[in-house]
């Protein structure tokens, strides 16, 4: 689930309807070709970025604070895409509750910095690199 959260925020920045069924673990998306298209590119970037960031936190060393780090990295990329003005709710608040230990605090503190970090204009980035190696 929490990377279907990745695919919840970009989804809705893209216009695309998102359906969730938890009981087998599938989400499915619709909306037009090149909205979907595009949600495909930037998740796939996000989830190979939070991989990544996840690998290298030493804050997220459990199978417990792998899923808090995700869920804080996709809220927070959410937060981002508002900021941007591509998401048309407000931003999504962590559920840092009463008993919440210090190490799901951290994992979730790493989630949000590698979303800080994360880039979120991949096709930009891809033109860009491209044209960079032209002859």
């Amino acid at each position: 689930m929490e990377r279907a959260g990745a695919l919840w925020a970009v989804a809705d920045a893209r216009r695309c309807r998102l359906s969730f069924d938890d009981l087998l673990g599938v989400c499915t998306l619709v909306g037009g070709t090149h909205e979907l298209d595009a949600v495909e590119e930037l998740v796939t970037s996000l989830l190979v970025q939070a991989t990544v960031a996840l690998h290298g936190s030493s804050q997220a060393s459990t199978p417990a604070s792998h899923g808090w780090f995700l869920e804080a990295y996709a809220e927070r990329v959410r937060e981002r895409l508002g900021d941007l003005g591509l998401v048309g709710l407000g931003p999504v608040t962590g559920r840092l509750e009463q008993g919440t230990t210090p190490s799901e605090i951290d994992a979730r503190v790493a989630g949000r910095a590698a979303a800080d970090r994360a880039q979120l204009d991949v096709r930009r980035r891809v033109e860009r690199g491209s044209r960079g190696h032209r002859d």
